[in-house]
Formats: C-alpha cells, sequence, structure tokens
C-alpha cells in the first residue's frame, strides 16, 4: 500500500516549506491530495516528487511560477510527443524579446548560422533571445565580423551540448518518467552548461594571462 502523509511530512520530504506548498496547490502547479476532511488532505510520492521538480525549477533554473504551471500542464496532459512538449517548456522558459532590441545586421547573422548549422526550428524564441542579446553587445561598440566568428564558435559548441542532451534522453525511452526527466534537463542543462563554461574560461585564462599556472 502506497505511503500517504499529511502536509507536514510532505514539506519535510521534499524540502518545500507548507506556505510554499499551499501557494503551489492554489495555482494549480502541485495536484490536489486525498481529502479526509475539509481541511485535511493525504498526499503520496507523486506529490514528493513533483514538489522536488518545482523546486528544482525555481532555485537552479530560476524559473517563474507562471512557466512552471505551463511546464507542469504540459506534463500532466501527456497529449503531445515528447519533442512538442519540450517546444513547449522551451516556449515557457524563454522571455519574449522587444523587437525595438534586435538589430537587422545580427539578424541576418544569426540566421546565416542557423543555415550553416542545417538546425531545423520552427518559431524557437531562442532565435530571437540570441539576435537580442548579440544585438546588444553590437550597440556597445563590437564588431560584427568578429561576432560573427565567435557565435560559429558556439553554434558549434551548442550542436554538440544539444547531440548529448538528445542522446540522454534516447536513453529513457523506456522509463515512464522520460519526458519529466527531458523537461528537468532541458532546464537544468542551461545551468550545468553555463557552470561549465565558466570553468572553462577561468582554464582559459589562466593558461593565456598566467602561463606558469600550466607549467
Amino acid at each position: 500500500m502506497a505511503h500517504l502523509m499529511r502536509m507536514a511530512e510532505l514539506s519535510a520530504q521534499s524540502g518545500v516549506p507548507v506556505a510554499s506548498i499551499k501557494l503551489y496547490l492554489r495555482e494549480g502547479v502541485l495536484p490536489p491530495g486525498e481529502r479526509t476532511s475539509p481541511n485535511q488532505a493525504l498526499y503520496g510520492e507523486t506529490h514528493v516528487r513533483r514538489l522536488r521538480l518545482i523546486r528544482a525549477l525555481r532555485e537552479v533554473g530560476d524559473v517563474p511560477l507562471a512557466a512552471i504551471k505551463t511546464i507542469v500542464g504540459a506534463l500532466d496532459a501527456q497529449t503531445g510527443s515528447t519533442h512538442e512538449i519540450l517546444g513547449m517548456v522551451q516556449q515557457a522558459i524563454t522571455a519574449p524579446v522587444d523587437d525595438s532590441a534586435k538589430d537587422e545586421v545580427v539578424e541576418k547573422m544569426v540566421d546565416e548560422i542557423i543555415a550553416e548549422q542545417g538546425w531545423f526550428t520552427h518559431r524557437n524564441p531562442a532565435r530571437d533571445m540570441v539576435v537580442a542579446a548579440l544585438s546588444r553587445v553590437i550597440e556597445l561598440g563590437g564588431d560584427p565580423a568578429q561576432y560573427r566568428e565567435l557565435l560559429s564558435a558556439y553554434a558549434r559548441a551548442a550542436e554538440i551540448a544539444a547531440r548529448a542532451d538528445i542522446a540522454g534522453i534516447a536513453q529513457e525511452l523506456e522509463s515512464d518518467t522520460i519526458v519529466e526527466e527531458a523537461v528537468t534537463w532541458t532546464v537544468l542543462g542551461d545551468t550545468v552548461l553555463s557552470g561549465l563554461r565558466r570553468i572553462a574560461q577561468e582554464n582559459g585564462s589562466a593558461k593565456l594571462f598566467r602561463p606558469e599556472v600550466s607549467e
């Protein structure tokens, strides 16, 4: 028989404060428990798992609650393919970009890089995110030609990272939680990759500017 628990134990097991659990219940990101009275309910392991997912998305991925609501809604509905659900997640976690922040030269450059990589992209908001960020760099005096070379290198690195992501997801095809795991890594993988990049930058900087370190 599955173990059921009251909210205090649910809080202890998940590491999420009771006040936050109540908020998630009100917002619909956490499914209701099994009612035992008008003011009491029991919760199971699925609730613990959902709270751990929400906590990871909030604390590590810095994902807004509104986006989390979209994400868990897609997980609960299970109406699309894994590819479609991941696309919905990308839409949810990518902030909209002000068109005034986009430079036409940069847009052309980004589209050329996407074409060179042979990437299939269907209205991916990440494209506008890249354009807006690079446009700001150019606005501050960056040389577009210089950043085109850098962007091309980033695209090649992104292809390697994305292939590893998808290969990892493919290994879990028989898992009941494949979609949840894929969603989690889609969000938290950004943080992991960013952290590894910073470590690599420190290493590269040390070798270039402090050659004695590598001796």
